[in-house]
């Protein structure tokens, strides 16, 4: 599998928090964002071919997707705020713990940075 496009941003830092409290809520706002991420991604397959990033980030953040429409709701005030996308999604990738989100995320960039919300619409068709 090629490159990620976030390898540029990478730091090489390894955080440990052995704090059991944090390691709950991190693990419970996992678990929701992995449980709720695939009618997210529904809502943004269901976005019309060209949709900017800026609708497509606000229909999910004003959608009832619990953790995820909060983490898109963050990104969308970031990209509002003229942050690059490439940016947005790092910060979501990295302030997150699911693989599930971190694997949306890439794709979410690839389609943006190609211009194609056509590949939503095919896989909307399937």
């Amino acid at each position: 599998m090629g490159r990620s496009f976030f390898n540029d941003y990478k730091k090489s830092s390894s955080k440990i928090d052995l704090n059991p409290v944090s390691f709950y809520v991190s693990n419970k706002k996992k678990e929701e964002i992995d449980k709720l991420l695939p009618d997210a991604l529904m809502t943004i397959a269901a976005s019309p071919s060209g949709a900017s990033a800026d609708s497509v980030f606000s229909s999910v953040a004003k959608a009832k997707y619990g953790e995820v429409s909060r983490e898109f709701e963050i990104s969308l005030r970031q990209l509002r705020s003229n942050i690059s996308l490439e940016k947005v999604l790092f910060d979501l990738k990295k302030r997150n713990d699911s693989q599930m989100l971190d694997l949306a995320a890439d794709t979410l960039y690839q389609l943006f940075s190609m211009n194609k919300l056509q590949c939503a619409a095919r896989i909307r068709n399937t």
